[in-house]
């Protein structure tokens, strides 16, 4: 082994040593919170019960430090930072949509099924069955009530991960933007949600992250109604981290529900 690379290795413990103990302080705080404004998680529900446009929100509650997903672990210590965020998990860290029935077109972004969810994950933007593969989650349940709102989010979801097939470099996913979105402020008045909208309909982003997309998804749906702006999601595509998500899912009931959850 060369000088250079023990030099490095030697340096990335000094980092994981020093930042462990950071990322579990602000988990202890982060529980504490939770504690004291009591954030539900809701009864347990079945996937046969979820509905197109549905908002799925991964909830990991695994303790105060788990090595088999150290990404997890900085984007909850990410989260933490933000405690004006008071009915969202710090914990809550992937959000997808759940797009129903797929059907259309298989390809290697698209599977087919009956019940497949719609996201943006490392590989970018993809269609899978639902519950996913070899994978244990805890998924919070948000549904618009607005069934035809939440069907065009759905059907919007659909075609931005088909159209990547179609699209050389559209729809992978932007670890910077989710990096960046952690120190974002994304609410959103009616009028710049609307300006939003519109300007997004004629430049379409190449990239997405997980609550980014989702978020981008129920903007552009947006432009088929002529529903108040408080029906869809008045967020910042580009600025809306998973738990910055959920707080405002939770905190605007008169258009949004919590279902449940699904443990998978």
């Amino acid at each position: 082994m060369s000088v250079s690379s023990i030099f490095s290795t030697v340096i990335s413990g000094i980092k994981t040593v020093t930042t462990v103990p950071t990322i579990v302080t602000l988990k202890i705080f982060d529980k504490i919170k939770r504690t004291v404004y009591t954030i539900p998680r809701g009864n347990k529900i079945d996937t046969k019960d979820l509905q197109p446009g549905d908002v799925l929100l991964v909830n990991v509650e695994d303790g105060f430090f788990s090595w088999s997903n150290v990404t997890r672990e900085f984007i909850c210590a990410g989260q933490a930072v933000n405690p004006h965020l008071t009915k969202g998990h710090s914990t809550t860290v992937h959000a997808a949509i759940y797009a129903g029935s797929s059907r259309e077109k298989r390809d290697r972004y698209a599977e087919v099924g009956d019940r497949c969810i719609a996201e943006a994950v490392g590989e970018g933007l993809k269609i899978e069955t639902f519950p996913l593969k070899n994978e244990h989650d805890t998924y919070f349940v948000f549904r618009s009530k607005s069934p035809q709102i939440a069907q065009k989010a759905a059907e919007i979801a659909k075609d931005c991960v088909l159209k990547r097939g179609q699209l050389p470099g559209y729809g992978d996913y932007t670890k910077w933007g989710a990096i960046c979105s952690i120190t974002s402020y994304a609410p959103l008045s009616s009028g710049d949600f609307l300006k939003k909208a519109e300007s997004l309909s004629k430049n379409y982003p190449k990239e997405f992250f997980c609550s980014g997309f989702v978020v981008f998804c129920y903007t552009l749906a947006a432009l088929n109604f002529k529903e108040s702006a408080d029906k869809f999601i008045l967020l910042d595509h580009e600025s809306t981290t998973p738990m910055q998500l959920e707080h405002y899912l939770r905190t605007h009931e008169n258009n949004w529900t919590f279902v449940g959850r699904v443990e998978t």
